[in-house]
């Protein structure tokens, strides 16, 4: 946690919801017991400025100070995605839109860390017919459940480049070379039973 603006905090999911939490104010402790404390980001309360390739500018306020450390030493999903992304080189960050509010605290933590940002895409999510998100408790979605049901890659794709904003094009190469971020959809997305989309 070098360079970066942290505290200990053992206060349970319900005090902090009640602003009970005292801990972003308080004296720094001894790490004496470290498996009964969370490290937080001391987030800044103010919004944080940064740039998504689709959706332009973007500016959010942590409603809390997420988690860096949980207690007992595992990493948060901010400080791992940040710590992976930097070692691994990572450049560009494509992900879903529902992880837009929670790349403030990245940004932070890349500033904070004197580390170069990543540029960001978030692409629409898809829900199911129900209107929650897709996923596999919706039943079977991968390709090889598809290609049983008589679809082809083509058929898949079709249906899918219209979420980035590409729609009439005959091969997947030529969609590559016409991909445009700033056309990306907003979305969400629902497949309904039929496995068509629909705004």
């Amino acid at each position: 946690l070098a360079g970066i603006d942290a505290y200990p905090c053992a206060c349970s999911r319900t005090v902090r919801l009640a602003g009970a939490c005292a801990c972003r104010d308080a004296p720094m402790r001894s790490a004496a017991e470290p498996e009964r404390y969370a490290w937080r980001l001391r987030a800044p309360r103010r919004a944080v400025p940064w740039m998504d390739r689709a959706r332009g500018p973007q500016l959010h306020v942590s409603e809390d100070d997420p988690v860096l450390v949980r207690a007992g030493g595992e990493a948060g999903y901010p400080l791992a995605v940040v710590v992976d992304d930097a070692r691994d080189g990572v450049t560009e960050v494509v992900r879903g839109a529902d992880l837009v509010e929670a790349t403030a605290a990245q940004v932070v933590i890349h500033d904070m860390r004197g580390l170069l940002r990543p540029t960001y895409l978030h692409v629409p999510l898809l829900l199911g017919p129900d209107g929650r998100k897709l996923g596999k408790s919706h039943g079977s979605t991968d390709l090889r459940a598809l290609r049983a049901a008589g679809w082809t890659s083509r058929d898949v794709w079709r249906r899918l480049l219209p979420l980035l904003g590409i729609e009439g094009i005959a091969t997947l190469d030529a969609a590559v070379e016409a991909f445009d971020a700033a056309r990306v959809q907003p979305g969400p997305f629902r497949v309904g039973d039929d496995g068509n989309l629909a705004g």
